[in-house]
């Protein structure tokens, strides 16, 4: 026997759930939910703890925003970086990996030859014809975040967290709540 009409939740995907009376498999999803009876909203109850916590904020900030126009595969090394003020760089390496997607940012003589680590949420438009990056971050917020070392930091996963806490902090990205 199968296992019968199934809902859809409208919130993150498509999650199937038996029809009334049956089990969930896997947690209840939380928000918009379509039902026989319509829409719902499910909210967490205070005794339940998100399965995603933390790591869902990380995965949004490594990810490209589907808005931004970026097309997966396309090699980016090179192309300038525009902050919200103005022009900060260009790419010398970026990863196209899902859930840990970003630029690293060379400078050049604008801050003494520093490089920069940008998760790609910070990427609002790709500019294909000329080969350009608008980020959602100034040229302050750019300056200041953590010193990176590419050889020492790239796949250290505190200072990623590092990384997490500046952007989360300093800058309200889209699709998120508060800061990074």
């Amino acid at each position: 026997m199968g296992p019968g009409p199934f809902l859809v939740t409208i919130a993150v995907g498509a999650v199937l759930l038996p029809a009334a009376g049956g089990q969930p498999r896997g947690p209840a999803p939380v928000g918009p939910v379509l039902t026989d009876d319509g829409p719902h909203v499910r909210r967490r109850a205070p005794h339940e703890h998100s399965d995603r916590g933390v790591t869902a904020m990380t995965e949004h900030l490594w990810s490209f925003s589907t808005e931004s126009g970026h097309l997966a595969g396309t090699d980016l090394t090179g192309w300038r970086v525009e902050a919200s003020d103005g022009h900060i760089g260009k790419v010398d390496k970026h990863s196209d990996e899902v859930d840990d997607s970003y630029l690293v940012v060379d400078t050049g003589v604008w801050i003494f030859g520093k490089e920069v680590l940008v998760p790609a949420r910070a990427v609002t438009r790709v500019d294909l014809e000329e080969q350009t990056l608008h980020l959602a971050l100034s040229k302050e917020q750019v300056k200041d975040s953590p010193e990176f070392v590419s050889d020492k930091h790239l796949a250290d996963r505190q200072y990623r967290e590092e990384i997490d806490q500046y952007y989360r902090a300093s800058w309200r990205f889209p699709g998120g709540m508060g800061g990074l």
